[in-house]
């Protein structure tokens, strides 16, 4: 099953600010972690935010 993590929870996850994030989904093109939006929530996959770290050699 799927665990979905907020944008403050995700920040926290891989070590980079919510704020980071934000801009990243802004950012065009985009970077940074996938995400899904849910309704008006931002929600990221904890697999694909793992996936992230692993190929970008961030740490949490």
């Amino acid at each position: 099953m799927t665990k979905w993590l907020n944008t403050k929870q995700a920040a926290k996850r891989i070590g980079f600010a919510a704020g980071t994030l934000e801009n990243w989904r802004l950012a065009e093109p985009r970077r940074g972690p996938e995400f899904r939006r849910i309704g008006r929530a931002i929600r990221y996959d904890q697999a694909e935010l793992d996936r992230f770290i692993e190929s970008n050699g961030t740490a949490a």
